[in-house]
């Protein structure tokens, strides 16, 4: 780690492990059990969150829109 007038930078990573990643187990295509259908409810979960989330931010631009005016 590297810092310099005050920023701190990452000049490199290491692991007492032989692998961090694991492109197998990180794939869907080699787990059997795995089904596309199964993350339907969470996407659907995710997809209120971040309708809520642009709905607010709609309303607060339209008050500062509002203000300025």
């Amino acid at each position: 780690m590297r810092c310099y007038k005050g920023a701190a930078y990452v000049l490199g990573r290491s692991s007492s492990t032989e692998k961090l990643y694991s492109e197998e187990e990180a794939s869907m295509d080699s787990l059997d059990n795995f089904s596309p259908e199964d993350t339907t409810g969470f996407i659907k979960i995710q997809s209120i969150r971040l309708k809520k989330y642009s709905e607010e931010w709609a309303s607060e631009s339209e008050v500062l829109l509002a203000k300025g005016s």
